[in-house]
């Protein structure tokens, strides 16, 4: 390990910062209040799927899930992304978005199906399986600072 004499000497202030983040030192306040960008849920089965019907079923069942999520975030989505995990541990996602924002669970479970469908027939077992929504929108946001403005431009093409 280079010592924080040298540290200093080639790189200032910023060899200081580096000799003491390496070593786990880090006296910046922690921030947890961010926007969030998107909230999901997903399970890891204790037996690989291999059949349409039970890969359905959790959809449903975590679209139930990621819906009271929403609902208890009071938040709303445009894009819903699916995660599907094989038992070889390969990961694929696929992702719609809609034109509207959506966050109840039989909507959530229409585009989780769709997606599905698109994989169908199935190459391999599933071991895994995530839904997560993203372009969110809070109303206690939209209250607080206002809506995003949008821009009308002239369509060129």
């Amino acid at each position: 390990m280079l010592e924080l004499i040298k540290l200093e000497k080639w790189f200032g202030k910023l060899g200081v910062y580096l000799y003491h983040i390496v070593r786990g030192n880090d006296e910046r306040a922690v921030k947890p209040n961010r926007i969030r960008k998107s909230i999901g849920c997903e399970t890891t089965l204790s037996e690989n799927i291999v059949n349409t019907i039970d890969l359905f079923s959790l959809a449903e069942n975590l679209s139930q899930e990621l819906g009271e999520r929403m609902e208890a975030k009071k938040a709303s989505g445009k894009t819903l992304t699916l995660k599907l995990k094989f038992e070889d541990f390969e990961q694929i996602t696929r992702s719609t978005s809609l034109g509207s924002f959506f966050f109840k669970p039989a909507d959530i479970l229409k585009l989780a199906k769709d997606l599905i469908v698109e994989e169908l027939p199935l190459k391999k077992p599933i071991r895994l399986m995530g839904l997560q929504i993203s372009s969110l929108k809070f109303p206690e946001f939209d209250q607080k600072f206002g809506k995003q403005l949008r821009l009308n431009y002239p369509n060129f093409s």
